[in-house]
This record gives C-alpha cells, sequence and structure tokens, in this order.
C-alpha cells in the first residue's frame, strides 16, 4: 500500500497523481514525500465525506468543496458554474449561464401575458378620447355655450373685468337675499357691456323688487344695446307706468325710437323710420317739459333740434 501524502502548504490529504493542490493550488512538486497522518486536520477528513465534483475545464472528478482542479489546477470557485454533481445516473447541473437564460425567457413569458392587456387598455382609452373629439366638435354652438357659464362677450365687452365679476357672482350666489349686491353685480355687467348676463341678474333683482324703476330702465338698455328694441320699449314703459313723471325712462324711450329708427332708414324702409324719428322726437318734448333746466332736459332739446328735421320723404 502507497503511503499517503500530504500537501507541503496546507497539509491537505492529496492522492498519488495530483499535480496541483485541491485546497491551496499550489503545484505539486514533492509527491512522493510523505508527512504524517497526524497533520490531517478534520476539515479534510469531512471533505473526503462529501459528493465528488467534476471540474468544468478538464472532467476531472473532485472532492466536494475543494477549490482547485486537482488535475489541471483550475480555480472552481471562478468556474462554479461549470462543476457539475457526479452522481451516477444524474447529468451534469445546468450551467448558470444557462439558468439565467431560463428565467430571463420565464420573465419575457410572464410579460408577454400583461402586454395585451395593456394593449387592450390603450386602445379603449384611445376609443373614448376619439369619441369625446368628435363628439364634442359636433355640439352646437348653443349646446356648448350652456356647457360653459362664462359672462357673454358681445364685441366691446371689457375682458379685463371677468375676474372681478367672477368674485362679486361667488359673493351673490353665498348670499342670495342681498338684494343690493345682486343689483351692484347686474349694473357692473351693464357698465362693462356683458349686456346678456346683466339682464339675467336685472330680472333675478325685479322679480323680488318690480317698482325699482332706476333698475328696470337700467335692464331697457341692456336690451335697446343688443338690437331687442321691443323689450326694451316694454321695459321703460313698465317703469312709466310705475313713475310716469320717470325723467329717464322718457328719454331713453326716444333713445330706442331713434336708434331703431337709424336701423329701418340703414334697411330702407324710410316709412318705418320716419314714425320711430316722430316718435323719438315726441319722447325727447316730453322728456324737456318734465324738466328743462336738468341735463338731461337739456340733452333732450339738444336731440329734438337735430332730428326734428331728419324725417325723409316717403317713396313715390
Amino acid at each position: 500500500m502507497k503511503p499517503k501524502i500530504y500537501c507541503p502548504y496546507c497539509n491537505l490529504e492529496l492522492r498519488w497523481g495530483d499535480k496541483f493542490c485541491g485546497n491551496c493550488g499550489k503545484p505539486i512538486e514533492l509527491a512522493d514525500s510523505s508527512p504524517s497522518a497526524s497533520g490531517e486536520d478534520e476539515r479534510a477528513r469531512a471533505r473526503k465525506e462529501q459528493d465528488p465534483l467534476t471540474c468544468g475545464t478538464c472532467g476531472t472528478v473532485n472532492k466536494r468543496g475543494i477549490e482547485f482542479c486537482r488535475s489541471c489546477g483550475s480555480d472552481l470557485r471562478t468556474h462554479s458554474e461549470f462543476v457539475a454533481e457526479a452522481k451516477p445516473g444524474v447529468p451534469k447541473q445546468v450551467r448558470k449561464d444557462q439558468r439565467s437564460s431560463r428565467r430571463e425567457f420565464k420573465a419575457f413569458s410572464s410579460l408577454g401575458t400583461w402586454k395585451p392587456v395593456v394593449a387592450l387598455v390603450i386602445i379603449i382609452v384611445a376609443a373614448v378620447l376619439v369619441d369625446r373629439y368628435f363628439s364634442r366638435e359636433n355640439i352646437p354652438q348653443q349646446v356648448a355655450q350652456q356647457s360653459n357659464p362664462e359672462p357673454q362677450r358681445p364685441s366691446g365687452a371689457n375682458m379685463a373685468a371677468i375676474p372681478q365679476i367672477e368674485d362679486m357672482e361667488r359673493q351673490v350666489k353665498a348670499n342670495p337675499g342681498d338684494l343690493g349686491m345682486s343689483l351692484q353685480l347686474a349694473n357692473f355687467l351693464s357698465d362693462n357691456r356683458f349686456y346678456d348676463k346683466a339682464i339675467t341678474y336685472y330680472q333675478s333683482y325685479l322679480q323680488k323688487k318690480p317698482k325699482d324703476n332706476n333698475a328696470r330702465v337700467d335692464m331697457g338698455i341692456c336690451y335697446k344695446e343688443i338690437g331687442q328694441y321691443d323689450n326694451a320699449t316694454r321695459e321703460m314703459k313698465q317703469a312709466l307706468a310705475y313713475d310716469p313723471s320717470h325723467l329717464f325712462a322718457t328719454f331713453n324711450l326716444g333713445i330706442v325710437a331713434l336708434d331703431e329708427g337709424k336701423m329701418y332708414m340703414d334697411q330702407g324702409q324710410m316709412d318705418r323710420a320716419n314714425e320711430l324719428i316722430k316718435e323719438s322726437n315726441d319722447w325727447f318734448k316730453k322728456t324737456f317739459a318734465l324738466a328743462p333746466t336738468s341735463e338731461v332736459g337739456k340733452r333732450a332739446q339738444q336731440l329734438l333740434s337735430q332730428h326734428s328735421s331728419t324725417q325723409l320723404p316717403s317713396p313715390n
């Protein structure tokens, strides 16, 4: 029986023919030396009981736990992905790079399970957005305005007043019983040429205070500014019904008739234009008679002198 040999560097038991130490990787040059077996440590004996491993570089079977191949000296720690168990009937383990590939494939496969779901969601969202876009394009202008309750914006309206208008509207909404605030908002809208919206607030106010003739005349002026002469005349005459000597209602009835007469004159309807100009002169005369020395009376006299001779002959 051959004597046992040990690594002269780390005292690991070696086999006859080993060229490198399986523990420290040092080349074996004194393979015929036979150090005492008393140097064998418990770790070496434990390794002998382990299942053998096969080097992935040269195929040599090594004990499990050995860090360097006994035959070629390969560092089994850095090439552990090539090491396979050498059990009978069991094939070599799959390399780590192959296992990694399989995990990546599995992850890709699981990715494929939710990708169609995401694609479906994207398609649905896109369809909804397209539908809303075309639906909005086909909404009539009248409906679109109802869905956007911004102040009306006639030509010449003061856009810079919109923030203050919105603030006043919030105050009116928070204090629905404050009629003075509602009237203030209506007047502010009228002064900034938001006539349609001003009319809305005047109407709401006059439902609770119908005999406020000044507010009614102001609403009539808003109707006149947007070309609704019949409504303007009706409101001002209603003010006179409550107060026959209301100076501003009388004067503004002359203004409404004069503006409407000019409209018919531009349209070539001279008969109707002459009727309205005559009517406006009558209202100016009444205004002057009510207060000849007032600023309104003097303005009525001035307009009367300007337009008393503007009647045109009726066409033959």
